[in-house]
C-alpha cells in the first residue's frame, strides 16, 4: 500500500519504485529537447536585457549571488513553486487554526524556521497569506515578469511595491529590466547556463560574471540548483511543484489569466491519477528528477499532488513523497514542551510538592 495522505482529500501515494523506468540519457534528451527553439526565441531579448541591467546597476558582480555562497550550509530548505496545490497547504507555513463556530477543529504550528526560497510569481499571494519567504527567485526575461509581483494579490500595486522593500530577489542577469521599476528590495544577480556558445559569448561581452545556475529552463530548477549547489542546503523540500493543472483546470493557487489549458497531454501524478499538463512542463519535471539522480542528497516532495517523481510504475524513491505537516514536524521534536522544559529549566519545576524529583520520561 502507498502512504496514506494526512489531508482532507484522503488520497494515497503510489508505491515506490527504485529508479525511473527510463535511462538517464533519455531523461536528459527529454529535458533539453526545447533548447534550440528556446535559444532562437529568446536570444536577442536576453542580450538586450543584460545590457540594460548592466547600465542600470553598473556591475553584476557587485550585486552577485556569490556573496551568499554557503549561507545556509547543511540546513534544510523549502523551495516553492506556484502550483495549485499551494491552496491546500501553504497556510501551514504560518501558525494558525481552523474553527467551527467557537470550537477549534485543528491547529498548526507553522514553519519551525526552515529557510524558504519561492519563485517570484507567488509574491503577492504568499504576502497576502502572511508566509515568510527568505528569498524570491526569477528567471523570466519576458514582459510577464514586469507585473509578476502583483499577480494573485488582493491589494493595489503600491502595497506590493512597498512590501518588496524588505525582501530579497535572486534574478537572472537577463531578467526584463522593467521588473526592477516595481521591485524595491535587494537584488542578487546570477548567470545562467546557455546551450549555445555564440549566445554565451554575446552575453559575456556585456560582463563576464561566472556564478552560473543550471535551471533546465524553469525557475524551480534554478531555485533547486541555488539551494543545493550554491547555498549547501540539505534536504531540499518541494512545495507547489505540481507541473500540471488540477481537476479544476487551475495551474496556480489563485485564479490566473494564464490558466489556459490549450493543447495538453495527460500524465500520471503521485497518486496514480492522470493530470493534464503541457509537454514543456513534463520536461521541467524530468530535469528536476534527473538532478536528484545526479546530485547526492535528500529530496522530499511536500507538494501533496502533482507529477514530480511519478511514473505509471510508481513514485521514484529518490524523491520521498510526504505531507508538508509531517516534514515540518521532523524539525520540531526538540521543541516539544517537555523537552524544552527539562533542558532549559533542569532544576526548576522538576519536583513535586513534597520535594521529590518527578519521574523521568522520554519522547520516543
Amino acid at each position: 500500500m502507498g502512504i496514506k495522505r494526512v489531508e482532507e482529500r484522503n488520497l494515497e501515494y503510489q508505491d515506490p519504485i527504485p529508479r525511473p523506468p527510463i535511462e538517464p540519457e533519455s531523461m536528459n534528451q527529454s529535458a533539453s529537447e526545447n533548447d534550440r527553439a528556446t535559444v532562437d526565441h529568446w536570444r536577442d531579448t536576453w542580450i538586450r536585457n543584460a545590457r540594460a541591467n548592466k547600465e542600470k546597476f553598473g556591475s553584476f558582480a557587485e550585486k552577485g549571488i556569490h556573496r551568499l555562497y554557503n549561507q545556509w550550509k547543511w540546513q534544510p530548505c523549502i523551495i516553492i513553486g506556484a502550483g495549485p496545490s499551494l491552496r491546500f497547504n501553504a497556510h501551514r507555513l504560518k501558525a494558525g487554526e481552523l474553527k467551527m463556530g467557537d470550537k477549534v477543529i485543528e491547529s498548526w504550528k507553522g514553519n519551525p524556521g526552515i529557510k524558504v526560497i519561492s519563485c517570484l510569481h507567488n509574491f503577492a499571494w504568499l504576502t497576502d497569506l502572511g508566509v515568510k519567504v527568505d528569498l524570491w527567485c526569477t528567471l523570466d526575461a519576458g514582459d510577464i515578469v514586469i507585473n509578476e509581483i502583483f499577480e494573485g494579490g488582493t491589494k493595489d500595486h503600491e502595497f506590493y511595491r512597498k512590501a518588496s522593500e524588505s525582501q530579497k530577489v535572486l534574478a537572472y542577469i537577463g531578467t526584463n529590466p522593467l521588473f526592477f521599476d516595481n521591485w524595491r528590495g535587494e537584488v542578487n544577480f546570477f548567470n545562467s547556463i546557455l546551450p549555445n556558445q555564440s549566445l554565451q559569448d554575446a552575453v559575456d561581452e556585456v560582463e563576464v560574471y561566472i556564478p552560473t545556475v543550471s535551471s533546465g529552463g524553469n525557475v524551480l530548477g534554478g531555485c533547486m540548483y541555488i539551494a543545493k549547489a550554491m547555498f549547501g542546503c540539505n534536504p531540499i523540500i518541494f512545495m507547489g511543484v505540481d507541473y500540471c493543472y488540477d481537476k479544476d483546470h487551475q495551474f496556480h493557487p489563485w485564479k490566473s489569466k494564464y490558466d489556459k489549458l490549450g493543447r495538453y497531454i495527460r500524465v500520471v501524478d503521485v497518486y496514480g491519477d492522470k493530470s493534464p499538463t503541457w509537454r514543456s512542463y513534463l520536461n521541467f519535471k524530468t530535469h528536476i528528477e534527473l538532478t536528484t539522480l545526479r546530485a547526492p542528497g535528500v529530496y522530499i516532495n511536500c507538494t501533496e499532488g502533482g507529477l514530480l517523481g511519478a511514473y505509471p510504475e510508481g513514485n521514484i524513491i529518490q524523491i520521498e513523497q510526504m505531507p508538508l505537516e509531517k516534514a515540518l514536524e521532523m524539525y520540531r521534536i526538540s521543541d516539544h514542551p517537555y523537552m524544552k522544559d527539562t533542558m532549559t529549566k533542569f532544576n526548576e519545576n522538576q519536583k513535586d510538592k513534597q520535594g521529590n524529583w518527578l519521574p523521568r520520561k522520554v519522547l520516543f
